[in-house]
């Protein structure tokens, strides 16, 4: 019977230790809330995307930048998040992820209303 429940364990172990290897805790990581301008990440990482949610009323122009700040080298062109009533959520996907050597931020343009958004990165 010890033999029985010892191979058992061994089989769990075994069968899951591939998911650790492969995606630690620190994969991927989301950036608390935000709703205006924010800087998400300083240092070299990786950006995966970012998820947004509007007013259902004004689109939002938007600049991710591989910086500390709303200056140098942009990651993507500029885009325009738009937004109705039946549509208030938009998500913009890299795929493969973007690299970044200096930091990831994000420069939100909105004349009117709000939004909020949390961008998906990993660190290097």
């Amino acid at each position: 019977m010890k033999k029985i429940i010892l191979l058992g364990i061994a089989i769990l172990l075994f069968a899951f230790a591939p998911l650790n290897a492969y995606y630690p805790d620190d994969y991927m990581n989301a950036s608390a809330v935000k709703t205006t301008d924010a800087q998400i990440l300083a240092g070299a990482g990786y950006c995966y995307g970012v998820f947004f949610t509007t007013d259902a009323t004004n689109d939002v122009t938007v600049d991710i930048y591989d910086s500390l700040t709303a200056t140098g080298t942009k990651i993507v062109p500029q885009f325009i998040v738009t937004t109705s009533a039946n549509s208030r959520a938009a998500a913009v996907s890299f795929d493969p992820p973007v690299e970044v050597s200096t930091g990831i931020f994000v420069d939100i343009t909105l004349g009117a209303g709000t939004v909020s958004y949390v961008v998906y990165y990993r660190t290097q």
